[in-house]
């Protein structure tokens, strides 16, 4: 009977060392994504990632000489209610891309799931196609 409650005692850390060790490692993941559209290209690299703080690294390319200006943002998810996050806009022409470093900072810990979205927008700013992608 001893020796059972040891075994049980032993296993019991053991499984809490693991869980531990999970949410550690979860607590600094990293992560990329990228997608394309018929005039735009874009993606984007998540590092120090937690549930409310990541380093992001993108890129946006204007891919087709049509006189449209192409966009990338952030956009983040909890509990399927997702947050769309300010655009960063290439308005540079056909052939350019822009690269940028910025963070996403939430008290509420609302990045559990995260990615972007690549748009080509009209004279208006109406976007007339886009593609989404998650890390």
């Amino acid at each position: 009977m001893r020796n059972t409650l040891k075994r049980l005692s032993v296993a019991g850390v053991a499984a809490v060392a693991i869980c531990a060790a999970t949410v550690t490692d979860a607590s600094a993941a990293s992560g990329n994504g990228a997608c394309s559209v018929t005039g735009a290209k874009g993606g984007m690299t998540f590092t120090n990632w937690s549930s409310s703080y990541v380093d992001i690294s993108a890129n946006i390319s204007d891919t087709y000489a049509d006189g449209h200006n192409v966009g990338i943002r952030f956009r983040s998810m909890d509990n399927d209610w997702v947050t769309d996050w300010p655009w960063h806009y290439n308005n540079s022409g056909a052939g350019s891309t822009i690269s940028f470093k910025t963070y996403a900072s939430t008290p509420a810990g609302q990045l559990d799931y995260i990615g972007g979205q690549v748009a080509v927008f009209d004279s208006t700013g109406h976007i007339l196609r886009s593609c989404t992608f998650w890390a």
